[in-house]
């Protein structure tokens, strides 16, 4: 079976990192920002379970800034 990616394109990283940490129990990967700090993606793991959090609209995100599932190895 090839790996799938969620991509969840949400409008504030940084808050959906710490509220996925704080009750869902999740920890943070890989954090990407800007050049004013803020976060533009973030990984998020759960167990074998990882999903990508993506700024809202940002193009230069593998979603082009929308909610996605790609697969990554193909």
């Amino acid at each position: 079976m090839q790996p799938v990616n969620a991509f969840l394109a949400v409008a504030n990283v940084r808050a959906s990192v710490e509220f996925l940490e704080r009750a869902v129990g999740f920890t943070r990967g890989v954090v990407l920002t800007d050049t004013g700090g803020q976060f533009r993606y973030a990984e998020m793991r759960h167990g074998d379970t990882v999903v990508m959090l993506v700024a809202k609209g940002d193009d230069t995100a593998p979603s082009g800034g929308s909610a996605a599932l790609v697969d990554l190895a193909g």
